[in-house]
């Protein structure tokens, strides 16, 4: 299967966007890194203890666990 010249030129500008964008988001996670990791990871700490409160809440719901009567 042979390809046209535009195919060519066309997957060529395809490749040098995708990498373009590859780029800007690498420099932006590097930047992220030397910055204040710490935030991220309050920000997670938080949510996963929100996500664990809640499931715990919905199994108590289902299961009928420490429900006060």
């Amino acid at each position: 299967m042979q390809c046209t010249k535009n195919q060519v030129r066309r997957m060529r500008e395809e490749a040098a966007v995708i990498s373009r964008v590859r780029l800007r988001q690498s420099r932006l996670s590097m930047k992220l890194g030397r910055r204040r990791p710490t935030r991220y990871v309050e920000l997670h700490g938080m949510n996963s203890a929100l996500r664990r409160s809640l499931d715990d809440a919905i199994s108590a719901i289902k299961h009928g666990c420490g429900q006060m009567t």
